[in-house]
C-alpha cells in the first residue's frame, strides 16, 4: 500500500514514482534496508518472476510503475530495445555520452580500490556491469589514463 501511495497517475498512462529517484531517473525504495528500482518492485507485485531478468519499460520513461508499461527481458533484451529506437551513442560522439571523463576517473578508481563491485559501480552511474567491465579493462576510454 505504501508503494502505490507513492505513485502519480499521469495523462500518458505511466505511474510515476514521486519518492527517492537514482540519478538516471528511475525511482528507489528501500525493502526490509535493501534498495530496489521501483519498476522492478512494481512487476515483482504483480507476480511476475525476475530471476535472472531486469525490468524494461516500454514507454521509455524511468520512473514510470505502471505494470502495463514493463516487461520482464534480459540486459541483451534491452540493450536491442535500445539499439532499435537508436538511444545508444555512436562513434566518438562524446556530447551523448552517459559517462563524464572525470567519471571514468572515479570509476577506475573505485574499482582499483576493490570496495566495489562492478554491478555496484554501474548502478550508481546508472551504466550497465558491462559498461564498467569495459571501461575498467581498458576496452573503451582508452585515451583517459
Amino acid at each position: 500500500e505504501d508503494f502505490y501511495n507513492k505513485l502519480k497517475i499521469m495523462d500518458n498512462g505511466c505511474w510515476e514514482w514521486t519518492g527517492s529517484r537514482h540519478v538516471a531517473g528511475y525511482g528507489m525504495t528501500r525493502i526490509d534496508g535493501k534498495l530496489y528500482r521501483c519498476n522492478r518492485v512494481a512487476l515483482e507485485l504483480e507476480g511476475i518472476d525476475l530471476t535472472n531478468k531486469i525490468a524494461m519499460h516500454t514507454c521509455d520513461n524511468p520512473p514510470c510503475c505502471n505494470p502495463a508499461h514493463l516487461i520482464a527481458g534480459t540486459m541483451k533484451d534491452n540493450m536491442e530495445d535500445r539499439n532499435n529506437k537508436e538511444r545508444q551513442a555512436k562513434g566518438i560522439d562524446l556530447k551523448h555520452s552517459k559517462l563524464t571523463e572525470e567519471q571514468i576517473v572515479e570509476i577506475r578508481a573505485l574499482w582499483a580500490s576493490g570496495t566495489m563491485t562492478q554491478t555496484d559501480i554501474g548502478f550508481d552511474y546508472g551504466v550497465h556491469q558491462g559498461t564498467i567491465s569495459y571501461l575498467v579493462n581498458n576496452k573503451t576510454w582508452k585515451h583517459i589514463k
